[in-house]
């Protein structure tokens, strides 16, 4: 039998709301989640994803 599952690929750059949050974020979560309309809880998980963290930590601040 073949295999007809679709395979997912991982996103190796950010989304956009990824992109919002690294470019808002200056130290805080929650100030960030709050300048690009984000709620706190949900900026906290996007704020985990490594590529995220990656990113905040190369991004000029």
């Amino acid at each position: 039998m073949p295999n007809t599952k679709k395979k997912r690929y991982r996103t190796r750059t950010l989304t956009p709301r990824e992109l919002d949050f690294v470019g808002a974020y200056r130290g805080s979560i929650a100030e960030a989640a709050r300048l690009i309309g984000m709620g706190k809880r949900n900026a906290y998980t996007l704020s985990k994803r490594p590529r995220v963290m990656a990113a905040i930590q190369k991004w000029p601040n």
